[in-house]
């Protein structure tokens, strides 16, 4: 050791050959080229270097540490010195011993912005995996911190040096940890939900699965979309090997994902990768439309018609209804005008034979039913009971259907139903509070209507309202002519 000894120096003579410090050579020559002021950091000069290089004791590094608790290669590490590091790992240093705050040296390197030296330690064997302890005592990579602290440069040098690119965080070795060491989420989810572009296009480009799914099921396609991250979405939609009809555990596909979040240049980015992604159905045999329809949702409504979704699809269950009859039963005039601007067929029929025109009758939908009809609707179409729309819009008291039928078609007024019943008879047998004011609209609009005929049983109009109880209806009846026994 007098080799180092020099005027000057007594100082680091006793601080750093003690004989109660077990230092190796090597650390011995590297502190005292730092400390001494043999190394210059900037001019870098290697025959300082040479201190550590040229010892020759053919020693191995042994993993002692200094005072201050630092082993050879963290304070190589620490004081910016590549060649000293290059000859420690050259030497066998472990470089895995962490740190006290439990940073390998890899991680020490490049937090520091020492990318010449962290690849020094990658070229001799360092893992660049590195597994150790993450949040609430979970187990997680480098790669993982790197992610979750948004530092890319960090991210993308691990991936580039060949580390695990597809591993979510585990529990510890005693099951520790809470939501981060069991979501599943490798590190293409963590990267496409913190939105990290860089990394996640260099994580495609080593390999990772962009088809992994976590503990919910989800893709990074779906966590891109929920956090509507645009330029990672579509990285990973025009990936050659993505599939675009997984579902995450709601049963949502990526397309779905997107319509429920109302991100149409991410649905519109998939229907040019997957075509029949609008008319994949849910688990209640309906598709996007339908779902649109049915909630009202004329934004979804009117980008699926945008992107040419099939305005007449049926939804696959027992009731076989289009995206018109939805319409219809969801009261919304201004879709059921856009789906017949886009071809929705007016007359199709449900499974009960009934138009758009019959379901609209039931409800209290008056524009809607003047939509159906200037639209072509079929007003004379009977569904499998016979009944035409008035039969159903006087079975269910619509006042102002029923006026929309009278002046704006020329409906049967009179037809008779398979129980051998016209509107009138079922005003009698079903009329509500309103039945005198809609008896007093059908003599309105049609002065010569037969009041007394009566229905397949022999019953009239009169005679249905007085068994019913309607004294209201009875009274209008009488006043206008009828008579109890019929015609005669």
């Amino acid at each position: 050791m007098a080799i180092f000894k020099r005027s000057g120096t007594d100082a680091v003579d006793r601080l750093y050959f003690s004989e109660r410090i077990l230092m190796n050579v090597s650390e011995l020559c590297l502190r005292y080229a730092v400390d001494s002021g043999l190394w210059n950091a900037q001019k870098g000069t290697i025959s300082q270097v040479a201190l550590v290089t040229s010892v020759g004791f053919g020693v191995h590094v042994r993993p002692c540490r200094t005072q201050d608790g630092e082993t050879a290669l963290q304070l190589a590490i620490r004081n910016q010195l590549p060649l000293v590091v290059d000859a420690i790992c050259t030497r066998g240093a472990d470089m895995s011993v962490p740190d006290e705050r439990g940073n390998p040296p890899l991680w020490l390197a490049l937090a520091n912005n020492l990318e010449d030296i962290a690849s020094t330690l990658v070229r001799h064997g360092c893992d660049a995996t590195s597994w150790g302890p993450g949040p609430s005592g979970c187990l997680q990579t480098l790669l993982h911190r790197a992610i979750d602290e948004n530092n890319e440069s960090i991210a993308c040098f691990l991936i580039r040096s060949g580390c695990d690119v597809n591993s979510p965080r585990r529990p510890g070795a005693n099951g520790e940890g809470e939501e981060e060491a069991r979501d599943g989420q490798t590190p293409l989810h963590l990267a496409a939900s913190w939105g990290l572009e860089e990394t996640v296009q260099c994580l495609l480009e080593f390999g990772a699965n962009v088809n992994a799914q976590d503990a919910e099921g989800r893709t990074p396609v779906h966590v891109a979309i929920s956090n509507q991250h645009s330029v990672i979405i579509q990285l990973l939609i025009s990936h050659p090997d993505i599939h675009l009809n997984v579902r995450d555990r709601q049963g949502l596909t990526p397309f779905a994902c997107a319509m429920t979040y109302k991100n149409n240049k991410a649905a519109e980015a998939i229907l040019k990768r997957e075509s029949g992604a609008a008319e994949q159905v849910d688990n209640k045999g309906r598709n996007f439309l339908h779902v649109a329809v049915q909630n009202s949702d004329i934004e979804s409504v009117l980008f699926l018609i945008s992107v040419q979704a099939n305005v007449n699809s049926r939804v696959q269950d027992a009731s076989k209804l289009t995206p018109l009859h939805l319409a219809v039963q969801a009261g919304s005039e201004i879709i059921v005008r856009n789906l017949l601007l886009a071809g929705a067929r007016v007359n199709e029929l449900t499974k009960h034979r009934q138009t758009a025109l019959h379901l609209a009758a039931q409800q209290d939908l008056p524009t809607i039913c003047s939509v159906l009809l200037e639209n072509g609707v079929d007003f004379a179409a009977v569904d499998e009971n016979g009944n035409n729309a008035l039969h159903l819009a006087v079975t269910h008291g619509r006042l102002n259907n029923i006026r929309v039928l009278l002046t704006e078609c020329t409906v049967d007024a009179e037809a008779f139903n398979l129980r051998g019943q016209s509107p009138l008879h079922i005003l009698g047998q079903y009329g509500k509070e309103n039945a005198a004011a809609i008896f007093d609209l059908f003599l309105e609009c049609m002065p010569e209507y037969p009041l007394d005929k009566p229905d397949a049983e022999g019953n009239t109009a009169l005679l249905l309202a007085y068994m019913k109880g309607n004294a209201n209806l009875c009274r209008a009846i009488v006043r206008s002519g009828a008579r109890l026994g019929g015609e005669q």
